[in-house]
């Protein structure tokens, strides 16, 4: 094994490996559990539900987003510090963007499908179907079309994210304004892309340089 391997798997967080395990495993139990439990709306429901499953469901809906955000982000951090920016979204194009082209064409038809005969609509077979899938944009009922991206949707907010959150601190950065303190401040004072408290790990690796955010 290289120097440079050694030196990254050494600094390897096993810690975030385990609560992406984590995070992700409960992610899978909270969307079979959609299927039975009562009161909450899905695309396909079985005949029996469960209102006991309430609670747990509630449970894990509180912070089953939030802390995969946080733990991408932490993600987005480290990559940052091993390739530019340009080469980051290229890299996060081909994990991000080719794979939600491919699932919504191969996986999420199939499930939308299944929902228009659950729904009643009168499909002889999933060919029958598949050319109807691209006929518009997804509503539940059925009545505006089919295509859509479903349980995808967490990839195309993460790509799209990294450049807006780079924008804004290239803006913050061209202001010279920072926030700072309990009470959020705003301070007046020259600042580089670095300065930039929470965009910091953004900015810093967009490719804009430092010299021309500040002066």
């Amino acid at each position: 094994m290289s120097e440079t391997l050694q030196t990254r798997a050494a600094e390897r967080r096993h810690d975030i490996d385990w609560v992406r395990l984590i995070a992700f495993d409960l992610l899978i139990l909270y969307h079979v559990g959609m299927f039975f439990v009562a009161g909450k709306g899905w695309h396909i429901k079985n005949n029996e539900l469960s209102e006991a499953l309430l609670y747990p469901m509630d449970f894990i809906n509180q912070w089953r987003l939030p802390i995969l955000f946080v733990i991408s982000g932490m993600g987005t951090r480290f990559a940052l510090s091993q390739r530019t920016g340009w080469e980051f979204l290229k890299k996060r194009f081909q994990r991000l963007v080719i794979p939600l082209l491919f699932g919504m064409v191969v996986i999420v038809a199939p499930q939308v499908y299944i929902e228009r005969i659950v729904q009643g609509h009168a499909y002889h077979s999933f060919i029958d179907f598949y050319p109807h899938y691209f006929d518009g944009i997804y509503q539940k009922n059925g009545g505006g079309g089919n295509f859509s991206w479903h349980h995808l949707w967490f990839l195309p907010y993460l790509f799209f994210i990294f450049p807006g959150c780079s924008a804004v601190a290239y803006l913050l950065a061209r202001s010279r304004q920072l926030c700072v303190g309990p009470k959020f401040q705003v301070v007046h004072k020259p600042v580089s892309a670095k300065s930039v408290l929470v965009l910091h790990p953004i900015a810093c690796h967009t490719g804009i340089s430092q010299t021309s955010i500040s002066d």
